[in-house]
């Protein structure tokens, strides 16, 4: 049967001398103080009953306190029987595999260093510390409590392999250390490659502390940690180092979630001063015309608004005025539809006022719009008033004013089928007319006659024998 080499031989046994020790914990000698007067027996030299109960009773509530959020510091008694007990669970275990291993470990530690007043103990995703004191940063306990464990399998690449972990390792305890304060995790990952063509040339690490650390305590423990892997054990695939306070682990296999080396995002890279002028006046620019634009959209809006709001008042103003004087308004679009948007074939003839169209509403009723020329002269006011004026002359042989159109200034009669009074008093008909008559008088009595059958009386400017 073929033996094993010695160097390897030697390599397993360390390896498990060191995994049994970890396993156990590391139980530490009490510190010395010189400065201190002789003590009693039950000095801080002696593990007090009444401090192995502290710290039992604080060891069977720290699973419970620390699942929650990962860590927990507890303390119990007083004077020198007051015990400090501290938990912490991997960075990346959920709170309910956080509680199972804090329970194992605890139970394990409960059997050891017994006779001890301060221990630290590891385990795969948990780690608890116990002491008299909670000033525990510092050389004595990183020193008595420090552990290694490596890999027996070397890398095909040893001074690559160290010169990559010394990068990766700078970067993670820059990573964990800036996180510091209680509430934070304190602890980060990464990996790195160290050989491109070897399919295992990628290494991974992890670094955490006690979260009770500052920022900078935080960087200086395991800143002490940093060189331990590279000197015990050079070569190797990979390797545990851990302290009172702090640990980290570096492997060529994963060991925990990826996704945690997700990479913050980049800042953006700087570019040159001219680039950097250029992007400000362009921005500058574009600023500029978003705000002229947009102001421009805003007052066309606001002038759109001011229009219809003036359409809309005038309007109702013309439909008070209309309705206070007693007429009756035709919209231009009914008058349009009567008269066949007055068509030549309805126009029944032109005078001074303008042109004449015959319509039919849609009842029926045949209608006479009268609609002003372009060209003629007369406003608005005089329109308005010639209009009242005519709505108020109520008389059994006038034709009736229906309504009126502003829009286009147009008026509405009664049709009259035989035509008008002018037709009858001037024309060559047998019918009898003002020329006609023996003597002027009879024709403007007749004339004066509707006149003064009116509800309104009509004042006469001037009577003449062309009037």
């Amino acid at each position: 049967m073929p033996t094993m080499p010695s160097r390897a031989l030697a390599l397993v046994l360390l390896l498990l001398a060191a995994s049994k020790a970890a396993s156990q914990g590391v139980c530490i000698d009490p510190r010395p103080s010189s400065a201190a007067a002789p003590a009693p027996p039950t000095s801080n030299t002696t593990n007090s009953s009444a401090f192995r109960t502290n710290v039992l009773t604080l060891l069977n509530a720290l699973p419970q306190a620390v699942a929650p959020t990962g860590f927990a510091s507890l303390s119990l008694g007083t004077g020198r029987d007051r015990a400090f007990v501290r938990g912490l669970c991997r960075g990346d275990t959920t709170p309910s595999q956080c509680l199972a291993d804090m329970q194992a470990s605890v139970i394990d530690l409960r059997g050891r260093c017994a006779s001890n007043r301060s221990a630290a103990a590891y385990y795969d995703k948990a780690y608890i510390t116990f002491a008299d004191t909670n000033d525990t940063i510092n050389l004595y306990y990183e020193k008595r409590s420090l552990n290694a464990l490596y890999d027996v399998l070397t890398v095909s690449d040893p001074e690559s392999f160290d010169q990559t972990y010394n990068v990766l390792m700078k970067r993670l305890v820059a990573r964990a250390a800036s996180e510091g304060g209680n509430t934070s995790a304190m602890f980060a990952t990464g990996e790195a490659v160290y050989a491109p063509s070897d399919p295992k040339g990628t290494m991974y690490g992890l670094v955490q502390c006690m979260r009770d650390l500052s920022a900078s305590q935080c960087d200086w423990c395991l800143q002490s940690l940093v060189p331990v892997l590279p000197t015990c054990c050079y070569g190797y695939q990979g390797g545990v180092a851990r302290n009172f306070n702090c640990l980290l682990r570096i492997q060529i296999y994963t060991f925990y979630d990826l996704a945690l080396d997700a990479p913050p995002p980049a800042a953006p890279t700087p570019g040159s001063p001219d680039e950097t002028r250029r992007n400000t006046r362009l921005q500058h620019v574009i600023l500029a015309v978003a705000i002229s634009v947009g102001t421009l959209f805003v007052l066309v809006v606001v002038l759109a608004c001011v229009r219809r709001q003036r359409k809309r008042i005038k309007a109702d103003k013309e439909q008070q005025d209309n309705a206070g004087e007693g007429l009756n308004y035709i919209s231009l679009q009914v008058l349009r539809v009567a008269t066949s948007n007055f068509s030549i074939n309805n126009k029944l003839g032109e005078g001074g006022f303008g042109e004449v169209f015959k319509g039919e509403m849609q009842d029926g009723m045949k209608i006479a719009v009268k609609r002003l020329s372009k060209d003629s002269v007369q406003g608005f006011g005089e329109l308005k008033n010639e209009l009242v004026l005519a709505n108020k002359l109520k008389h059994k042989n006038l034709v009736q004013l229906l309504g009126v159109c502003l829009q286009e200034k147009l008026l509405v009669y009664e049709y009259m089928p035989n035509g008008s009074l002018d037709t009858i008093i001037f024309s060559n008909s047998p019918i009898s007319s003002c020329q006609n008559f023996s003597t002027p008088l009879v024709c403007y009595s007749a004339v004066f006659s509707l006149s003064g059958a009116c509800v309104s009386q009509i004042r006469r400017r001037h009577t003449n024998s062309i009037g």
